[in-house]
């Protein structure tokens, strides 16, 4: 879905995550069983192109350690093959802004520098 580098070390990020993702009204149903990765229960798109759509109902975000030191967050969704659409009003429901910001205060830097790695057909 996405990904950021940044210069905080990979613990400080992991631990802002965990802060920052239940102030944004999402529960965390696992973090740092492998590594230093949170999961995320929401419903988002990870795909979309003219009709085809594919939704994800787990938000996997995975911290590593940065090429050039520092960190680098990584977004991916687990598609979920029997979701077919999301409402707005469902409380699960995030859409990549909302994902985007949380990667952003994460990692201490700008939406701008969020490099989105799925194709989302805005209209």
């Amino acid at each position: 879905l996405a990904e950021v580098q940044t210069s905080r070390t990979p613990e400080s990020v992991f631990e802002a995550l965990q802060e920052i993702v239940p102030r944004t009204g999402y529960s965390i149903e696992a973090a740092g069983e492998s590594g230093r990765a949170i999961v995320i229960r929401a419903k988002i798109k990870c795909f979309d192109i003219l009709l085809y759509r594919v939704w994800a109902d787990r938000i996997i975000i995975n911290v590593t350690e940065g090429i050039q030191g520092g960190s680098r967050l990584i977004a991916i969704g687990r598609p979920a093959p029997l979701l077919f659409h999301a409402r707005e009003r469902d409380p699960l429901f995030m859409d990549l802004d909302r994902l985007v910001d949380i990667l952003a205060q994460a990692s201490e830097t700008s939406r701008a520098q969020v490099t989105l790695l799925t194709p989302i057909h805005r209209s």
